[in-house]
């Protein structure tokens, strides 16, 4: 079983992901190198595109590293990385039309090494749940400054899908049930 973990900053994949770690399940999970995440903190504009491109590629580095690859999660997807986050990152002027070219090429290339998702959990809690958990591990601000618009590119996102999609306000709902949930589809 390959799930897909996905849904906007603050959503709770993350913690998800470790929980269904603790069932059994390998994780890719998503890295921001320190160096760089604190480079794009200080200089959004001018190190987005590179920051953008080592989570990209952490993914695929994640998925090499796991030997035996029937239960695995994957901390989001190459294809949210493009569709959502390259795509905002232009819209916003972080990123410019031939950092944007590079990033399609590679994101791609990528993709097309990666499992596709037997399932996507789509983790989508309200905005106010959102803006809350964003605010208190303090996301860069371009990340929470464009969160309105982030959940808008996820939802359409979703709606693209012809994956099995979990959609789960999980605003009121334990990470641990969730995980207990996961851990019974497993194949």
């Amino acid at each position: 079983m390959i799930l897909w973990l996905s849904g906007p900053t603050g959503s709770g994949k993350t913690t998800l992901a470790g929980q269904l770690a603790n069932t059994g399940f390998a994780v890719v999970r998503e890295t921001l190198p320190p160096p760089l995440f604190e480079a794009f903190r200080s200089d959004p504009a001018r190190h987005c595109a590179a920051l953008q491109e080592a989570i990209m590629r952490g993914r695929s580095e994640g998925w090499s590293r796991i030997p035996a690859r029937r239960n695995v999660a994957f901390d989001r997807s190459v294809d949210e990385d493009l569709a959502i986050f390259c795509r905002l990152h232009a819209e916003h002027g972080l990123i410019d039309e031939s950092a944007a070219s590079h990033l399609q090429a590679v994101g791609l290339a990528l993709q097309a090494a990666l499992p596709p998702a037997d399932l996507i959990v789509y983790l989508r809690p309200n905005a106010q749940v959102l803006s809350g958990r964003i605010a208190r591990v303090g996301h860069p601000a371009p990340i929470s400054e464009t969160l309105t618009r982030q959940v808008d590119l996820y939802d359409e996102w979703a709606t693209r899908q012809t994956t099995s999609l979990l959609r789960i306000d999980n605003g009121s709902c334990s990470i641990a049930t969730m995980a207990q949930l996961l851990e019974g589809i497993r194949c």
